[in-house]
């Protein structure tokens, strides 16, 4: 028997040979390994760690004390807060929000209570865009409840210097813009001569408030006894009474 020539070499029957097999189908892409889920005691740590860094934050605002204290005032001391204090010397949405609640309950003769701003916030006030009252409630008991020291006068003092400072700032800034801009003269110094005036009444406001807030630091409660209730209540320019001298 005659040995066969050899024909795979053949590009003929290679043509052959791939047009008789099927096209292998491309392998699919293995499915993603999926993420081990975290132990359920690391998600509570992680809420918790959380949750305090949030409460930092609310605790750090100078703001948020303001608020905090505004609705532990009184009336009469609340009204005499708000009248050295504008709405616009607030940063923050929410605290801008509630003061101006806070201010139309003091204005109406009105306790600034949480109830009261709460049963305020229900009703119709101008203030766009408009928080929803779930979002008031929150940002009212986290205030309410910081358990932090209540200082109002220190607090609108904070509160007024931080506006003042700011201030400096955005007229800067305006007022290069206005000079890069080409400006007319005449409008630059008319500018600067209604900042000054701004800044004289806002530095006014803010020494009035230093001074109220480094009074109401000074201890006012004393220990009475009736030794010092009669020293007191003498007059100066009354020598003490002498006492007699003991019975022998």
């Amino acid at each position: 028997m005659q040995p066969q020539p050899d024909r795979r070499a053949d590009p003929e029957v290679s043509r052959l040979r791939l047009a008789a097999d099927p096209p292998t189908a491309p392998r699919p892409d293995p499915p993603p390994e999926a993420e081990p889920e975290p132990p359920p005691e690391h998600t509570v740590y992680a809420a918790m760690a959380e949750h305090l860094a949030d409460r930092a934050m609310v605790v750090a605002n100078p703001e948020n004390h303001l608020i905090a204290a505004l609705l532990t005032a009184g009336h009469a001391e609340a009204a005499a807060v708000l009248a050295l204090v504008e709405d616009t010397d607030l940063q923050g949405y929410l605290p801008g929000v509630v003061i101006a609640l806070i201010r139309h309950l003091v204005d109406t003769g009105q306790e600034p209570t949480p109830q009261e701003v709460i049963v305020r916030a229900r009703g119709p006030f101008d203030t766009a865009p408009r928080p929803t009252l779930r979002t008031l409630v929150d940002y009212v008991s986290q205030v309410y409840t910081m358990g932090m020291p209540v200082r109002s006068w220190a607090a609108a003092s904070d509160v007024v210097e931080d506006a003042y400072r700011r201030s400096y700032g955005e007229i800067g800034t305006r007022m290069a813009q206005m000079a890069e801009a080409f400006a007319d003269v005449e409008e630059l110094e008319e500018m600067t001569g209604a900042a000054v005036r701004q800044w004289r009444a806002h530095r006014a406001r803010v020494h009035e408030l230093r001074r109220r807030a480094l009074g109401a630091a000074r201890p006012v409660a004393q220990l009475h006894t009736p030794e010092r209730d009669a020293v007191e209540d003498r007059p100066h320019d009354e020598p003490p009474e002498e006492q007699p001298p003991p019975e022998q």
